[in-house]
């Protein structure tokens, strides 16, 4: 269940993170959000296409661990669903939010 909601559990700690890390409030909305940040470095649709990019392929691992019984390769998906979210993060920290 967990792959299938990262995309959003993603840019709510991403957007948590940057905003404790620069000493703002996390309670007040801003456009710092990722897909801000994707829209300023690819447009609209480039953004929505790298949303879609990334939700489809934590689905396409969710059907592949789906029913089994041994955790191994439900952990082994989730660490490599958490490591591309890190490297992707790093990446968007650099775009910086839009102004």
């Amino acid at each position: 269940m967990a792959l299938l909601l990262a995309y959003p559990l993603f840019d709510v700690i991403f957007v948590i993170a940057v905003r404790l890390a620069g000493g703002r409030p996390v309670y007040i909305g801003g456009v710092d959000h990722t897909t801000h940040r994707l829209g300023r470095q690819f447009g609209r649709w480039g953004a929505l296409g790298i949303v879609a990019i990334a939700v489809t392929l934590n689905v396409g691992l969710g059907i592949l661990i789906w029913g089994l019984s041994d955790p191994q390769p439900v952990i082994a998906a989730v660490l490599i669903s958490g490591l591309g979210y890190a490297i992707f993060g790093i990446y968007l920290r650099r775009i910086g939010p839009t102004p």
